[in-house]
């Protein structure tokens, strides 16, 4: 039976349940009741709790159409991230091994890492340099995102306004909407929107809007399915993953800081005479400050 592949892990099970044999309906009921725990679990985990064996969990991710175990277990997380609260999140941390626990920062790093190496086999060059054309053409850059999305506009409009004449970060008006903020926008500007699940619904209507205006949009997101992907002329992936209370965005701190090297390396004399401009304010700052201390030390001494 073939299933229709964007259709989630549930969807899945409740399709696929008429041709289950009796192993695989056990294998469906303790994934629906530990939808979480299995998120976690290796596969010979799975079937011990199950009372199968790991070579029948296995066939069971292929008969709902997955390439193998990894993917499956990968679609599970997939589905947890669309729609976990935050203490359900935490309660994540359950299925962590006790001894990646004990060293949980090497944990992370090792995280980190995989996520990275994803993103590199997954990237997409044609996509990226369409990126870096479209900054450098548009008059104005607007930049959107909120929650984990926050800090990677603010990284992203620091750097840009080093050789772009008008980046603007974007954040809720008094409505706690975007569009309020992004009515100056136009044809010749680009709207740049940062969102990871659960997505953010604000930054998705701000790119309707951005697009209603004529407006160029980038869209830095998780998957191709993301519900950015509808508005944006290019589409940014990178692997996005959980690890409890926080989500884990380093790839995309990596794809926003190639973006801003790529794009200043091609602008390279305006970086040039921005970083000249900025270092001689700060000299000049600096020599202020110690010429009111000397005057202050003067007149204390003088005291």
């Amino acid at each position: 039976m073939e299933l229709n592949p964007d259709l989630s892990v549930r969807e899945r099970l409740k399709e696929a349940a008429p041709g289950f044999s009796k192993a695989q309906r056990r294998i469906a009921e303790y994934i629906e009741e530990h939808y979480e725990a299995a998120a976690k679990q290796t596969a010979a985990r799975v079937g011990r709790a199950c009372h199968v064996s790991e070579s029948t969990v296995v066939r069971f991710a292929h008969q709902l159409g997955y390439a193998g175990y990894p993917e499956f277990q990968a679609a599970l997380l997939e589905d947890l991230k669309q729609s976990l609260s935050l203490e359900e999140r935490m309660n994540m941390m359950h299925y962590i091994a006790p001894e990646q626990k004990a060293d949980f920062l090497s944990y992370v790093y090792e995280h980190d890492i995989r996520l990275l190496r994803q993103a590199k086999k997954e990237r997409d060059p044609a996509a990226f340099e369409a990126a870096v054309d479209a900054l450098l053409r548009s008059e104005r850059v607007f930049i959107a995102g909120v929650r984990s999305a926050a800090p990677l506009c603010q990284f992203l409009a620091y750097y840009l306004s080093f050789f772009l004449s008008d980046v603007r970060r974007i954040r809720p008006g008094a409505s706690g909407e975007m569009v309020e903020n992004l009515l100056p926008i136009s044809e010749n500007d680009l709207l740049f929107a940062i969102s990871f699940p659960r997505y953010s619904q604000r930054t998705v209507r701000s790119m309707a809007f951005a697009r209603s205006r004529g407006a160029k949009v980038i869209a830095l997101t998780d998957r191709p399915t993301s519900p950015l992907a509808e508005y944006s002329d290019v589409l940014l992936t990178v692997p996005c993953d959980m690890l409890s209370l926080a989500d884990s965005v380093v790839p995309a701190f990596s794809l926003v800081t190639a973006l801003v090297a790529a794009a200043a390396e091609r602008s390279a004399d305006k970086v040039r005479e921005h970083v000249i401009l900025l270092e001689q304010a700060r000299q000049s700052y600096d020599e202020k400050n110690l010429r009111n201390k000397s005057y202050q030390w003067e007149a204390e001494y003088e005291s």
